[in-house]
This record gives C-alpha cells, sequence and structure tokens, in this order.
C-alpha cells in the first residue's frame, strides 16, 4: 500500500504549493537533525533542498511539487514528508487530501511501533 504512487494526471491543489512553502518556513533549522544550523539564513525555515534531502527526493523533483507542478507522489514519500516538515495529525490529513484526494492510512501510536520491535 505504501509504494502505490498517485497518477500525475489527476489534479493537485494549488493550495498544496503554498501549505508546503508555509510548513517548511516555519521549523527553525537549528533544531531538524541532519541541517546544518550553524549557517545564516535570509528566510526562516528549512529550504527545499533540505526538504528534499531530508525526504530522500531530488531537489529540481521537490521545487515542482511545491511549484504546483504535478508529481506523482506515494503513500511513504507524503509519510517522509509529513514526518519531515513536523506536521500533526489535521495537516498530515490535509497533506493527503490535497496530494492523493483521500485521507492518510491511520498511524500506528509510537509505543505500539516500539514494542512491534522487540
Amino acid at each position: 500500500m505504501g509504494d502505490r504512487v498517485h497518477n500525475s494526471e489527476s489534479p493537485i491543489s494549488d493550495d498544496l504549493g503554498q501549505l508546503l512553502r508555509h510548513w517548511r518556513e516555519r521549523l527553525d533549522h537549528r533544531r531538524i537533525p541532519g541541517v546544518d544550523g550553524s549557517r545564516r539564513r535570509l528566510k526562516p525555515g528549512l529550504t527545499q533542498a533540505e526538504v528534499a534531502h531530508l525526504t530522500g527526493v531530488a531537489e529540481s523533483w521537490y521545487r515542482q511539487l511545491e511549484g504546483n507542478r504535478p508529481r506523482p507522489v506515494s503513500e511513504d514519500f507524503l509519510q517522509r514528508l509529513a514526518m519531515t516538515l513536523r506536521l500533526d495529525e489535521a495537516e498530515r490529513v490535509i497533506l493527503f487530501q490535497l496530494s492523493l484526494g483521500r485521507t492518510p492510512p491511520p498511524t500506528e501510536p509510537l509505543l505500539n511501533r516500539a514494542q512491534m520491535r522487540i
């Protein structure tokens, strides 16, 4: 289920790009593991390149997604993006609705995930 890719022929809402920028810019880059927190910034938040790196996609691919150019997206990518952007459950639902036209699968509580690894 996590590897299913949304067909790029379906419309992706114009709101998605604006929301991605808002969510990206509200983050404190100094508090995100894997991001150089010592660099001085002209703008707040993470850069598109940092979000792309942290989610495992090419910068140009992420830039196109944020620019509202249709990109094929999978549930797995959207889950990684939600984690990278520190989205709460309501924001994660919005991300899935705008990207795939449906709600995301339920998340497992952290305790259940930890118990499964034992």
